[in-house]
């Protein structure tokens, strides 16, 4: 499992339980953060490469941004 920490980790949050994230949902959420910037800025590239590393060895993914 993998936490993030601030908004997502529940940091400035008070009386909430933190619970971890899956590696998927993490992986998901970068997506869509790269989606996010991609619409706003039109200096931002076609793709992201995501290498995701854990204790098992590491993933690499390359992802589109823009599907226009």
């Amino acid at each position: 499992m993998i936490e993030l920490l601030f908004q997502i980790g529940l940091k400035n949050q008070q009386n909430v339980q933190r619970v971890p994230l899956s590696k998927e949902k993490v992986v998901n959420l970068v997506k869509d953060v790269f989606i996010s910037a991609a619409e706003r800025d039109i200096y931002t590239g076609d793709a992201v490469v995501l290498h995701v590393i854990t204790k098992d060895g590491t993933t690499t993914e390359r992802f589109p941004l823009r599907r226009d």
